[in-house]
């Protein structure tokens, strides 16, 4: 839970008022879009795309966000857009506005600076710059200072990918292409990617990924903003942030700061995000030092201890057996305080949750941590008491994914 909502009832009205002003100012400093760049090719030509592929990374204008449209010239969708837009059928690249209104036009690729201008012209804002700007007049405003990250945090991944010819989906560009595998995948652990070959960044192309995501993150951190703030980024991101020199060192300063926290609000999803994504990037094994300053209110129940956001993160970042072992020793603890709910003769019994939140994490830890004995006790004791149907076929899929293939075998054939 962020703590702003813990804020006075009295500030509430003050902060949709900041609020207000800040969508007022966006829509009149950095307008969405105000026009799309087309670019009609001649069959089987792509130098149009290349050269403003190239252009649009430029200094000068990868702020502005064109959105980009290409059409082949030798197709009929292609001649049905140059119809459309009344142009011919010559090769040429347009601004255009709102109801199809050609903007701006010309037949090759213009100089960055002259481009610039044209983009101005038909309404084009640094979107970044106009944020910053609002919060040299409202420093407090936590919205501009989330929505500023989160645009720089864009910029640096787009320049990133670039620079490392990488191409990282998020979850949602996962699920788009249809692959929810991958997609539940990186639901589950969105802050580890796939880098492996993967080089490190020089110090000038850090700087140009990374320098002004950084630089805010960081200022952040030092006015101690970071603690009111969720960082959509921990959840929606690429995970390049492991190539980066400066961004290790940047999280390896504040993750302590993120840690002190997580024991006084061990509810809190947006921190728990947040050290998932800096331990995944710095790496090592902070699970069971983390585990042991996690420390139960009198008033916290055993089965639902600790909350879900810091039991997921906890087992998301877990890597030794040493790990596992205190993981094993947290959902043991959880399973014996948990009123199961017992089968009744003719009666389903869907125990889904139970088997995401403690059931499953529970055997997992014992597998992963080498105890198999007690993982095959714990599987015959919710056997019997439940009786659950799906049980063994979901037990086995688990215990096979842990490379215990004996034990999945023999758990895939139980029956309730």
């Amino acid at each position: 839970m962020r703590r702003c909502l813990l804020f006075p009832l009295l500030l509430i009205p003050a902060l949709r008022a900041q609020d207000a002003m800040l969508q007022a100012h966006l829509a009149r400093e950095a307008p969405a879009a105000p026009a799309r760049l087309v670019l009609l090719e001649p069959p089987g030509n792509r130098l149009l795309q290349e050269g403003f592929r190239a252009l649009l990374q430029s200094p000068a204008l990868r702020s502005f966000g064109v959105p980009v449209e290409a059409f082949d010239l030798g197709t009929a969708l292609g001649r049905e857009q140059a119809a459309t837009l009344r142009r011919g059928t010559q090769p040429q690249w347009l601004l255009v506005g709102p109801g199809g209104a050609v903007q701006a036009q010309g037949s090759g690729v213009p100089e960055a600076e002259a481009f610039a201008k044209a983009l101005v012209a038909v309404g084009f804002q640094d979107r970044a710059r106009a944020l910053a700007t609002y919060l040299k007049q409202v420093p407090d405003s936590l919205s501009a200072r989330e929505q500023l990250i989160a645009e720089l945090r864009r910029r640096g991944e787009h320049t990133a990918q670039r620079l490392l010819g990488l191409a990282i989906p998020t979850p949602q560009e996962h699920l788009a292409r249809g692959d929810a595998e991958a997609w539940r995948r990186a639901l589950g652990d969105p802050a580890t990617g796939d880098l492996r070959g993967a080089r490190t960044l020089s110090a000038t192309e850090d700087l140009e990924a990374w320098g002004p995501f950084a630089q805010a993150l960081d200022e952040a951190f030092q006015q101690g903003f970071w603690l009111e703030m969720d960082f959509s980024w921990t959840r929606e991101g690429r995970p390049l942030d492991g190539a980066s020199p400066t961004l290790r060192g940047l999280y390896l300063r504040w993750l302590p700061a993120v840690e002190a926290a997580l024991p006084r609000q061990p509810e809190s999803e947006p921190l728990w995000a947040l050290w998932r994504w800096m331990q995944a990037t710095t790496g090592g094994s902070r699970v069971r030092l983390l585990m042991a300053r996690l420390v139960p209110s009198p008033l916290a129940s055993p089965d639902q201890w600790p909350p879900e956001p810091a039991a997921q993160a906890l087992r998301a970042t877990a890597r030794s057996v040493d790990d596992w072992r205190a993981l094993q020793d947290l959902y043991r603890a959880r399973w014996q305080a948990l009123p199961v709910p017992e089968a009744t003769p003719g009666q389903p019994l869907t125990l889904e949750p139970l088997w995401e939140q403690t059931l499953g994490p529970l055997l997992e830890s014992a597998l992963r941590a080498g105890d198999t004995g007690a993982a095959d006790a714990v599987f015959q004791d919710a056997l019997l008491l439940t009786r659950w149907s799906s049980l063994p076929a979901r037990a086995a899929a688990l215990a096979q994914r842990c490379g215990q293939l004996s034990l999945a075998t023999r758990w895939g054939i139980a029956r309730p």
